[in-house]
C-alpha cells in the first residue's frame, strides 16, 4: 500500500486531521500526520515519515521567519523528484520554487486527491466504459451531489429514468480522476449468473463458481480497491458491502443506496429519446457504423441499436477493446441471428439465449426458433467456456436441458447434463442420478 505522510505544526493539527479524514474516505492510500517538534520546521523534518510521498502543511507556524534558504534545499531537491507536495493552510512566506509544482490550498482537497491518485495509477484506469453520447450532459448540479455521494468517500447510488445509463457513462468520464480505476459492465441482458461473470471478467478475475462463492471473492476483492464500479441495468443488487469501492447502478434494482435520483433525457419525443439510451448501450469501442454493418441498414431504429449491442456482448462484444479490428465481431452466427431479429422485430425475441429458452417454456416453438435458440446457446456457451465462466455456463445448460427434453432433442439434453455434471463436480456437489436415469430411458423409449 502506498503511503503518505502529513508534516504540519502543531498548532495546524486540525487542518491536518481534516485532510487525513478525506484521504482516508477518498483513497486506499496509508496516511499519516506528524506534527514538528519545537525548534524543527517543514523544511528540516519532511521525511521523518518515510512515506512514499510528504506533503507539507505550509503556515507562518510551520515555516517561522528568518529561517535561510539553503535549508529549504532538500525539500527542492525532493520537489524535482516528485515525491513531495505542498498544502497551504493559510498565507505565509515560502520559496515560490513550492508554488510551482504539486502545489495545493487546504480548500481544493479533491485536486490533492486526484494528484495522489494519479501520481500511484497503475495500468488500465478505465474498463469497458462505453464513449460519451455525444449530444447528452446529465444535470451539472445533479452530478456534483452524486460526486459527493460516491467520489469523495466510498457510497452506493442508483440512477434511474431514460437516460440513466447515459448519465452514468457522463458522470464516469468527468469524474474517473476520483478513482483509480473505473469498471463499466452492462448486464441487463440476461441471467444472474452471466451478470456476474461479466463484471468479474472486467475486473480481471478468472472466477469458477458456485455463484455464491463468486460473489463473495468479488466482494472481497473490490472491498480493499479504490473502484467505481458502474454496474448497468443488473438483474439484481449484486453486492451487499464494497469497502473502498463505490458502487453506481442505473434502473430499478432494490437495494439499499445512499444516492436515488431519475435522469430524464430532456426529449419530449420518445423515440429519439429510446434512441440516446440504444447508443449509449454499445459496448465500448463498437461504432455506431458497426452496428449499421450488423443490422444491414443504414439508419437503423432504437431496437435495431438495441440488438445490435446486445449481439455484440454475446460474443466477442464482450471482450471488445479498441485494438481489436471490428472484422473480428463480424461472425456468421452473429450474422444469422441480426437478420433473424430485424425480420421479426419481435419484443419476445431478445437477442440472448435465457430469453429464448425461457420463451421455448413457456409456449410451443417452431423448428426455426428452436435453431436460433441452440445457437445462441452455443455462442454464449463457448464465450463462457473459454473464459472459465463456470457458474454462468452452468446456468445456460441447466435451462437449456428441459427444453431440450420437451423437444425431444436427447443429444442437445444428454450435452447439457454431461456439461453441468462435469461443473457441479468440479465444485464439489453429488451428480442427480435420477435425472441420468430418466435420460437413458427416454433414450430406449425412442430407440436412440
Amino acid at each position: 500500500m502506498n503511503s503518505v505522510f502529513l508534516c504540519h505544526a502543531p498548532e495546524d493539527a486540525g487542518a491536518a486531521a481534516d485532510l487525513k479524514k478525506y484521504l482516508d474516505a477518498g483513497t486506499c492510500l496509508e496516511v499519516d500526520a506528524g506534527a514538528l517538534p519545537e525548534g524543527e520546521t517543514v523544511a528540516t523534518w519532511y521525511d521523518r515519515g518515510g512515506a512514499d510521498v510528504a506533503l507539507l502543511m505550509l503556515s507562518p507556524r510551520s515555516i517561522p521567519a528568518g529561517r535561510s534558504v539553503e535549508e529549504w534545499q532538500g525539500v527542492l531537491d525532493e520537489l524535482e523528484r516528485d515525491a513531495l507536495g505542498s498544502v497551504l493552510v493559510t498565507p505565509c512566506r515560502k520559496p515560490q520554487r513550492l508554488e510551482r509544482r504539486n502545489y495545493f490550498e487546504a480548500s481544493n482537497q479533491r485536486a490533492l486527491k486526484q494528484w495522489l491518485i494519479a501520481k500511484f495509477a497503475e495500468g488500465e484506469r478505465l474498463t469497458g466504459l462505453p464513449s460519451p453520447h455525444p449530444s447528452y450532459r446529465a444535470d451539472e448540479a445533479e452530478l456534483n451531489v452524486l460526486r459527493c455521494a460516491v467520489g469523495d468517500r466510498a457510497g452506493r447510488a442508483r440512477l434511474s429514468g431514460m437516460a440513466a445509463t447515459v448519465a452514468a457513462i457522463d458522470f464516469a468520464h468527468r469524474f474517473a480522476d476520483d478513482f483509480d480505476r473505473v469498471v463499466w459492465s452492462h448486464c441487463g441482458d440476461g441471467t444472474l449468473e452471466g451478470a456476474v461473470s461479466d463484471v468479474a471478467m472486467r475486473l480481471g478475475l478468472r472466477l469458477n463458481g458456485p455463484l455464491e462463492a463468486d460473489l463473495d471473492a468479488m466482494a472481497e476483492y473490490v472491498s480493499v480497491r479504490r473502484y467505481l464500479l458502474v454496474l448497468d441495468r443488473p438483474p439484481e443488487d449484486l453486492f451487499e458491502e464494497t469497502g473502498k469501492t463505490s458502487l453506481l447502478v442505473t434502473g430499478t434494482v432494490p437495494g439499499m443506496y445512499h444516492y436515488d435520483h431519475r435522469f430524464d433525457s430532456g426529449i419530449d419525443d420518445p423515440v429519439p429519446s429510446m434512441m440516446l439510451e440504444a447508443v449509449s448501450r454499445l459496448p465500448a469501442g463498437c461504432t455506431r457504423e458497426l452496428a449499421e454493418a450488423l443490422t444491414g441498414m443504414e439508419t437503423p431504429t432504437c431496437e435495431d441499436l438495441f440488438a445490435a449491442g446486445a449481439l455484440l456482448k454475446i460474443g466477442a462484444g464482450r471482450y471488445w477493446s479498441p485494438a481489436r479490428r471490428p472484422e473480428l465481431l463480424t461472425l456468421d452466427d452473429a450474422g444469422v441471428i441480426m437478420r433473424h431479429l430485424v425480420k421479426r422485430r419481435d419484443a419476445e425475441d431478445l437477442p440472448n439465449a435465457e430469453a429464448a429458452l425461457r420463451r421455448a417454456l413457456r409456449e410451443p416453438i417452431d423448428e426455426p426458433a428452436w435453431e436460433l435458440a441452440k445457437r445462441l446457446c452455443s455462442v454464449e456457451s463457448s464465450v463462457a467456456r473459454d473464459h472459465g465462466r463456470a457458474a454462468e455456463l452452468h446456468a445456460l445448460v441447466s435451462l437449456m436441458a428441459p427444453v431440450a427434453r420437451a423437444r425431444a432433442d436427447m443429444r442437445t439434453q444428454e450435452e447439457c447434463l454431461r456439461e453441468r455434471r462435469w461443473i457441479e463436480e468440479s465444485w464439489g456437489m453429488k451428480p442427480d442420478v435420477a435425472e441420468a436415469e430418466d435420460l437413458t430411458v427416454r433414450q430406449l423409449e425412442l430407440g436412440l
